[in-house]
């Protein structure tokens, strides 16, 4: 399943692509209004004065933060567009049931950013589409479905076998229903039911750093990506923007880099 050499990754594509959806789009943003979605006034009234915050500085960073978080709706497609840009990978675009493909090692995706973006029945469908897929049009392919953002900092490239919950509470109701009448067919149908998907070597859950290994190659191309790649789509965006939107520059904002290399060492796992 894994590639023992280095894939080509467009870097060319990657800072173009990042210039017109990623770095335009967010710079570009007009400012949020805050009462759009009905800003909570409990909350804000709390959060004010429990965390001693001047109303002021509340409202300048509530904006900061709408904004922030429309940026951070765009990384899950990054992540996606990414794996677009090595050699062999296809990027599906949005809507679509699967996110990427790779025809010649025939692996096909669903990428999510983070582990906690999907639970419960949504993990069930994920695993449900991915087996249609391989059933319907993908034969003797790998499915994936990839968490970007791990919990506990944990690799993973293991089968897939999420729980589903309305089975789950079936199987609950009847073992409650069988301890009240001590009915034996309550029991008997309760242990027939199977609350995780079945087990197929083909439909697996991978984590973030596993998965750019087994995309491109190379073990070290999240690092890469997080410390490289992404620093030059920024700095040429800005050249091709004529340096009018960085307030401050990458040279001073990258001068604290331990604080960067922290956020990454707290996402994954590094020996």
């Amino acid at each position: 399943m894994n590639s023992t050499s280095k894939i080509y990754f467009d870097k060319d594509k990657f800072n173009e692509y990042f210039l017109k959806h990623v770095f335009i789009p967010t710079v570009t943003n007009p400012e949020q209004n805050i009462y759009k979605n009905t800003l909570d006034p409990f909350s804000a009234k709390l959060d004010i004065l429990v965390n001693s915050i001047k109303p002021q500085a509340w409202l300048a960073q509530e904006k900061v933060r709408q904004k922030q978080k429309t940026l951070q709706n765009k990384i899950g497609l990054l992540h996606q567009s990414i794996v677009g840009f090595f050699d062999g990978w296809d990027d599906l675009g949005k809507g679509g049931v699967i996110d990427v493909v790779n025809h010649e090692r025939k692996i096909i995706a669903e990428i999510k950013n983070k582990f906690n973006t999907k639970t419960g029945q949504d993990r069930v469908d994920i695993y449900d589409a991915l087996n249609n897929q391989l059933n319907q049009n993908f034969n003797n392919y790998i499915g994936y479905y990839v968490e970007i953002l791990p919990k506990n900092q944990k690799s993973y490239n293991e089968v897939f076998t999420p729980s589903d919950n309305e089975k789950n509470n079936l199987k609950n109701k009847l073992i409650n229903k069988y301890k009240k009448t001590a009915n034996n067919q309550y029991l008997i149908k309760a242990e027939s039911i199977e609350v995780n998907r079945k087990a197929n070597e083909n439909i697996r859950v991978i984590d973030g750093l596993s998965w750019y290994t087994l995309v491109s190659g190379d073990k070290n191309f999240i690092f890469d990506l997080y410390n490289k790649h992404i620093i030059n789509a920024i700095k040429y965006s800005d050249e091709q923007t004529d340096h009018q939107y960085l307030s401050i520059s990458l040279h001073d904002a990258l001068k604290d880099n331990a604080i960067f290399d922290k956020f990454l060492n707290k996402a994954y796992f590094l020996d």
